[in-house]
């Protein structure tokens, strides 16, 4: 006979656990669960959000899926435990797919047959042998994570990501394109225009005839995905999966708001696809021209303004792209790190740096150097050097500490 108590039980020992000490929201999102479960009130998304998560009578779950990501979290970390700590448990607590009320399982064991027990002493023999198998294989498997976990969760320029029970966003950087009609070939083709690089950037401009007609007639229904993102994130996952973190995936013209406070965020690709997250220069050191071709930084009046720009055809021979890095606070407490470059070679040595234990160690030793410490918030600059839109290797010309009390991600800027 299970008591009420047992169940409570059960939940304080999943939140005592490895996996859930940590794990505030998640914490406090398991027990408003567990509540509604002993009061036998039934749950629905709008429920949660409104209690749990602070959301007002605009709440739309299509938009916004804060819910479904931490209820999603929450069962892979319901999973861990009883795979570990709570293998032995009796009872299990589950959240069945397709809702967010709280189930319990009985976890009893038969007992042996009499026929089961003629098995044991075969199974005993078989169980050793694979023992000595499993601990070769342990051993294997063991030096190979030690080689893939690069960067310890400590690292002073991704323990934001690899700490924070906040889930992570990698947001790949698209281009957007429409079409426009040519009067002089008498026929529809496709335009990049760097200052558009969404749906709703092209909508904005509804009052102009010419953009107005645009919108109404000539929405393409995709983008355009350069295969750096496919490269970068070889780079990028095996950071958070040799940890164990889940990572959701996103394309910078499907980013809405939302995904800007519910995620630690990594954003990755061209300067010009930046989209809404280009706001991020009102109040950088770097001012981006409207041609997204030329960062420059003003500095003192004896050294001038320093210009940084791409130099040579990077698709035929040796040339000199930037690439640029940018971590800064997001509007949620949460972590924004822009990762990007003007061209190709830029955009991938950006990334690849920052997977780079040996370029991670430069950087904070040039942020010391300049700062005098390493800061939670950076931006800089690395001079990229390539051929055939391969980077043979960058250096480090300019890095500045960004201001915490800044908000990058809104129009009105300081506070």
């Amino acid at each position: 006979m299970i008591k009420k108590s047992d169940y409570k039980s059960e939940l304080e020992k999943i939140l005592d656990s490895d996996e859930f000490s940590h794990a505030s929201s998640h914490r406090r999102l398991l027990s408003f669960l567990f509540n509604a479960f002993e009061h036998q009130r039934h749950l629905n998304e709008h429920i949660i959000a409104f209690e749990i998560f602070n959301r007002d009578k605009t709440f739309n779950p299509s938009e916004d899926t804060i819910v479904r990501v931490y209820v999603h979290e929450l069962r892979k970390k319901l999973d861990v435990y009883y795979k570990t700590e709570g293998a032995n448990d009796k009872l299990q607590l589950k959240i069945p797919k397709g809702g967010y009320n709280l189930k319990f399982e009985s976890q009893a064991r038969p007992a042996l047959s009499h026929h089961m027990s003629i098995v044991v002493p075969i199974f005993l023999v078989l169980l050793a042998v694979s023992l000595i198998a499993n601990v070769y294989l342990y051993h294997k498997q063991h030096t190979i994570v030690q080689s893939y976990q690069t960067l310890p969760k400590t690292h002073p320029v991704w323990q934001e990501y690899l700490n924070d029970d906040r889930p992570v966003l990698i947001v790949l950087g698209d281009l957007f394109f429409f079409r426009e009609w040519s009067e002089d070939l008498q026929r529809n083709r496709v335009v990049r225009d760097f200052q558009i690089n969404s749906q709703e950037e092209l909508d904005l401009l509804c009052e102009n005839e010419y953009f107005a007609r645009l919108v109404d007639e000539n929405k393409l229904p995709y983008t355009y995905l350069v295969e750096y993102c496919a490269w970068g994130l070889l780079e990028l996952l095996p950071i958070f999966y040799s940890h164990h973190i889940p990572v959701d995936l996103r394309l910078s013209t499907d980013l809405s708001p939302q995904d800007l406070c519910d995620y630690n965020v990594i954003w990755v690709g061209y300067i010009k696809a930046l989209g809404p997250l280009k706001s991020y220069f009102r109040y950088s050191k770097f001012d981006l021209n409207k041609e997204f071709s030329l960062l420059y930084m003003a500095e003192d009046t004896h050294s001038g303004t320093r210009q940084f720009r791409k130099e040579g055809n990077m698709a035929e021979a040796d040339h000199t792209d930037i690439g640029f890095f940018a971590k800064f606070p997001g509007p949620n407490n949460n972590t924004i790190l822009l990762l990007c470059g003007f061209g190709m070679t830029g955009t991938m040595e950006s990334i690849i740096n920052f997977c780079n234990p040996v370029f991670l160690d430069t950087l904070q030793n040039t942020l010391t150097e300049e700062i005098g410490h390493v800061p939670p918030y950076f931006e800089g600059l690395t001079e990229v050097y390539g051929m055939n839109r391969k980077g043979l290797f960058s250096q480090i010309k300019v890095v500045s500490e960004n201001d915490p009390d800044v908000h990058y991600w809104s129009k009105s800027g300081p506070p």
